[in-house]
């Protein structure tokens, strides 16, 4: 017979997780400032169509970054 139920040690370690973040100091931050240089950037990838792209890309998108065409003076993400 166990003294302990798995759903309770669970909630027990997810308690345990937030109360040891929280008193470290750890915050979730809403938005990052994206630098200057940074406003116009060319995604290279693979598979152009894969979730992490598209993910990459619609983030890039709500912080105002331009996605162009790879050139010699654009930052390029390659992956």
């Amino acid at each position: 017979m166990r003294l302990i139920s798995l759903s309770s040690l669970k909630v027990t370690i997810v308690v345990l997780t937030v109360s040891l973040l929280s008193a470290c100091g750890f915050h979730l931050r809403g938005d990052y400032s994206v630098p200057e240089e940074l406003n116009k950037v060319s995604v290279t990838s693979y598979d152009q169509y894969s979730t992490f792209t598209r993910m990459m890309k619609g983030q890039l998108r709500m912080n105002d970054v331009e996605i162009v065409p790879p050139a010699e003076n654009t930052p390029n993400a390659y992956y």
